[in-house]
């Protein structure tokens, strides 16, 4: 503000609605590096589950045992899209396609090992979902990581870290983000098992009163379950972005976790209601660039050949050529998939906002507050605003 006229030249918008910083969760996620770290996750978490289907098989409707495909479901559409797209048709013109959206469902495993189906509290179908689980929370400990590391680095001191420094120190933190969910099973499996205890007092009626009697208890017990549950079922995600954030290990991320979801709830809710509009309309960017890409690189091939749209649905029978134009359409997959992991870029990089956010409101941090082992290798340095030279007196 000018002193002596009284205007105000600038206004930090920032501090005044601090829930701009979500905002700026776009430029991060979409970079090519993190829609490339999302990708590998995304397909070695897939190939995890391929591997899994084939080790623990399930019988058909013949009683022929085949390899699993449930976890496979979420993607469905995503395939659906890829393969049986009109390609031949993308060359004749340039059209923009309908928008697919792809969204991890990380705790589907846990869901399916205390569903009531048959198939899924069998001893094969228990082992595919808990093993399945696991293998999420080890792919994800790692790359989660690396899209958190990221995006707190540039939200708060506005660097690009290098490749090799994020991957140092996800490396460093790959435990401690796989562990801070199972912690939390394992006191859930702590205060449940005395109460399956008490449960087999309830089989004579002469016992039954015991469990009556220590009803209080059980209360207790359930209160407490039904408190990390629901930590755990919405606090997950912070758990890695305050990792991320502070440096720290899994007990500091639960505990920082727990105070921000049940001191600040609204307030999460509300972050999260802002990031889920702004990531929609991402998502729809993205894949809308994604599919203009591909529409015009058929289009533009199509000026040089142009039978081009007829060669690319040449039947399977003609093996050399079909295998020549079938890498166009490999490489078109490879692009829409690219554009379809920002939904996954874009989760981790808002919850890290969120987490910034929330961490403000509750412990007065400035958002630009961040752990750094002493000065990182910085791949790039943001563009500081100009500054201004003091007016002569």
């Amino acid at each position: 503000m000018d002193r002596q006229t009284g205007r105000i030249h600038s206004v930090a918008w920032t501090e005044v609605l601090p829930w701009l910083c979500l905002l700026r969760t776009f430029r991060p996620a979409a970079s090519l590096r993190a829609l490339s770290i999302a990708a590998v996750g995304i397909a070695l978490t897939y190939v995890g589950w391929f591997g899994l289907g084939y080790l623990f098989p399930v019988e058909n409707a013949d009683g022929q045992s085949v390899a699993r495909q449930e976890a496979f479901e979420p993607s469905k559409i995503l395939v659906t899209t890829m393969f049986e797209a009109d390609y031949a048709s993308r060359a004749r013109y340039c059209p923009l396609a309908a928008m697919v959206e792809a969204w991890p469902e990380l705790t589907e495993s846990f869901h399916r090992i205390t569903n009531q189906s048959a198939a899924d509290q069998s001893s094969s179908g228990l082992a595919y979902w808990g093993l399945g689980g696991l293998w999420k929370l080890l792919v994800w400990g790692f790359f989660g990581v690396l899209l958190c590391r990221a995006a707190a680095v540039n939200l708060t001191i506005k660097e690009r870290l290098s490749t090799r420094s994020l991957c140092s120190f996800a490396k460093s933190k790959w435990f401690s983000c796989s562990s801070a969910p199972i912690l939390i099973l394992c006191a859930v499996a702590v205060i449940a098992i005395p109460l399956a205890i008490l449960g087999l007092f309830l089989r004579t009626s002469v016992t039954a009163w015991l469990t009556v009697l220590l009803l209080p208890v059980v209360v207790v017990g359930a209160f407490v379950i039904a408190i990390l549950l629901l930590g755990l079922v919405f606090g997950w995600p912070l758990m890695w972005a305050s990792i991320s954030t502070e440096g720290t290990d899994s007990f500091d991320a639960l505990s920082r976790t727990y105070a921000y979801l049940f001191q600040r709830p609204l307030q999460y809710a509300g972050y999260a209601i802002v990031a889920l509009l702004f990531g929609m309309l991402g998502i729809v960017f993205v894949n809308l660039f994604a599919e203009l890409v591909i529409s015009v690189s058929f289009w533009a091939l199509s000026l040089g050949d142009p039978a081009l749209g007829s060669k690319l649905i040449i039947p399977a029978g003609n093996g050399a050529t079909f295998s020549v134009y079938s890498l166009l359409i490999l490489a078109a997959i490879l692009v829409k998939f690219l554009g379809l992991s920002f939904a996954v870029s874009y989760f981790w990089t808002a919850v890290t906002a969120i987490y910034l956010l929330l961490r403000r409101d509750t412990d007065a941090i400035e958002l630009e507050e961040i752990y750094l082992e002493d000065r990182p290798e910085v791949a790039e340095t943001l563009p500081a605003p100009a500054s201004t030279e003091e007016e002569a007196e």
